[in-house]
């Protein structure tokens, strides 16, 4: 498959995911914005959209990680950023696939669990892959467009990311909207540019896989 088509079908998989969250808001209104996270939709009447969404979400990211592997020089640091991503991808398939207790849960069930699990591995994998980007692209010229976006981006995920534990039992739902906004926008960043990448390279290697 080639390079271009991995960061279209990011850019697809990714925009789904936004959209489907977004329409979850309307569809779903009694849920509270600031209170409940995410996954509560997974309960209601439209818990399999919600879980659509997800799959959407993992399509979208394994295709922008196999992207960025085909485009990107190779490198360590590099592969670790593909592979956390890739398997960030994984982890949405597997909160998609177990439906969570709930905000207000009291007691865990096994699935709950498991879901619990599979959405830490994603957002964990996702800020380490921000920030050893953001040392890809500080050290290769080619790059250079992107280093300030991409440190930025690393440093507002983990922001996000630690208020969303600190406000935990508070505004845990305003803090992951916050931090799911923060993260599709880079994902968006990074589908592009894996298009971006793949048609200079064309370009400067005729015949090499687009």
């Amino acid at each position: 498959m080639s390079a271009r088509l991995y960061g279209s079908i990011g850019i697809v998989g990714v925009s789904v995911f936004l959209l489907v969250n977004v329409a979850l808001h309307f569809l779903d209104p009694g849920l509270s914005v600031v209170n409940t996270v995410l996954s509560d939709y997974a309960l209601g009447d439209y818990g399999w959209l919600s879980r659509a969404g997800d799959f959407a979400a993992a399509v979208g990211l394994i295709a922008i990680a196999l992207g960025l592997r085909s485009t990107l020089a190779p490198g360590k640091r590099v592969a670790a950023s593909w592979v956390l991503i890739l398997l960030a991808g994984f982890g949405f398939i597997v909160s998609g696939m177990f439906d969570t207790d709930g905000t207000e849960a009291t007691e865990f069930t096994t699935p709950g669990i498991v879901h619990i699990v599979g959405s830490m591995v994603s957002i964990l994998g996702l800020i380490v892959a921000a920030w050893l980007l953001r040392g890809v692209f500080s050290c290769d010229d080619g790059y250079r467009y992107l280093r300030r976006t991409q440190l930025w981006f690393a440093v507002i995920i983990s922001v996000t990311a630690v208020a969303l534990i600190l406000l935990s039992g508070l505004a845990d739902g305003l803090a992951q909207r916050a931090l799911v906004i923060v993260m599709v926008t880079w994902w968006l960043v990074l589908a592009v540019n894996v298009r971006r990448w793949a048609t200079v390279r064309q370009v400067s290697e005729p015949g090499a896989p687009t």
